[in-house]
């Protein structure tokens, strides 16, 4: 925002007179001879260049032109709250959703969902051939069984030898320790081959319904790659990419003011936010490599659902757009920020008094969207130049 000054004549400032909207002590006329050769040095140097031609603008970027009508446009200092916010954009989530992947590679030799299908916990929903893993699996329990039959044996020896010299003794207790070690070591590989089973399989980790499939029997798979989603459809949640700007200043707890497309038929209804969820480069790294995952590696903010918002599963989906306050002042002195200005690190704005403009100082609080806090320089009622 500029400041605008009268042209010095207008304004009762004899020639050669700093022109800076303030007063300056001891500022008197000149001897007419030594202001014409002013004015003529001026004029060879606005020749050259280094002076601005008359007429034009003053270099201080505060200072105003007059308007053509003659009259300033003012706005007043008054009382009332200044806001800052955040928009955001997003849409009505299950309350928890599921990347289903295998962590092994391997060709789905089963599928058994499709979109829209509801599913169990724990229900088996696709798997590779397990049928070296099942064999490989009854194979070593045999192996433990056989491990624990030998303990019990070397037991009953033991047993019908009461009077067995301390040789005897010895090596009976050397073999127990070496079979329960091997019972051991072969529990560990049965422990093993039915981890590689359950790698080998997917299962739902939650009763919900099935999103989304995106492969089909026969396709081989990579490890870790999305083969399908389903959603907890018992529940929803308000989720919003957040611009990473604002990461840092958007917090949980801070007010909402939230718009659904269709759910609420354009109603405005308030609400908090609940979380702010910030990947990890590691998050970043695995979203990058995998575009099924995209969505993780940007800044996510999540709504608490409005009091006395009730949905239904086909609501899931429905667009909105929110407001989020990060800072609010009530009752406080403001002005539009677009009448502020800085120079020189300092922040000013243009007083009417009586149609002459003058150049004031100000000391800033909180800055929102359109509206800016005066903590010091002014009251209530004073006009200032827009």
């Amino acid at each position: 925002m500029a400041r605008f000054l009268p042209a010095a004549k207008a304004a009762g400032i004899r020639a050669g007179c700093p022109v800076t909207g303030r007063k300056r002590a001891g500022c008197v006329g000149r001897p007419a001879g030594r202001v014409l050769g002013l004015a003529l040095g001026a004029a060879l140097l606005a020749g050259c260049g280094i002076l601005p031609p008359q007429g034009t603008a003053a270099v201080h970027p505060g200072i105003l032109q007059p308007p053509a009508s003659g009259q300033l446009s003012t706005v007043p200092v008054q009382y009332g709250v200044v806001q800052k916010t955040v928009q955001v954009a997003g849409v009505l989530a299950p309350e928890r959703q599921a990347l289903l992947y295998f962590h092994n590679s391997g060709t789905i030799a089963q599928l058994n969902i499709k979109v829209g299908q509801q599913v169990k916990k724990g229900q088996l929903l696709a798997a590779f051939n397990t049928n070296n893993d099942v064999y490989q699996i009854a194979a070593q329990q045999l192996t433990v069984k056989a491990d624990q039959l030998a303990i019990q044996n070397i037991l009953q020896q033991d047993a019908l030898t009461p009077s067995a010299g301390a040789t005897q003794a010895t090596q009976t207790g050397i073999a127990l320790a070496e079979a329960r070690i091997q019972l051991q070591q072969d529990q560990l590989q049965l422990a093993e081959n039915r981890l590689t089973l359950r790698e080998d399989e997917v299962v739902a980790p939650f009763s919900g319904v099935v999103s989304k499939v995106n492969v089909q029997v026969g396709n081989y798979v990579q490890g870790d790659q999305v083969i399908a989603e389903i959603d907890d459809d018992r529940g929803a949640r308000l989720v919003a990419n957040l611009p990473s700007a604002d990461v840092g200043v958007v917090a949980p707890g801070d007010a909402v003011a939230v718009s659904l497309t269709s759910s609420t038929s354009g109603q405005v209804l308030n609400t908090t936010v609940a979380s702010v969820q910030v990947p990890t480069p590691d998050q970043v790294a695995v979203a990058t490599s995998n575009p099924a995952l995209g969505a993780l590696k940007k800044p996510q903010v999540t709504l608490q659902l409005p009091s006395g918002f009730h949905f239904t599963p086909s609501d899931v989906g429905d667009a909105f757009q929110a407001q989020i306050t990060v800072a609010q002042a009530q009752n406080v002195l403001y002005l539009p920020s677009s009448v502020i200005f800085n120079f020189n690190g300092l922040d000013y704005v243009n007083m009417d008094r009586n149609g002459v403009v003058t150049e004031r100082p100000v000391q800033l609080g909180l800055q929102g969207d359109q509206y800016t806090v005066i903590v010091a320089g002014l009251k209530e009622g004073n006009q200032v130049v827009q």
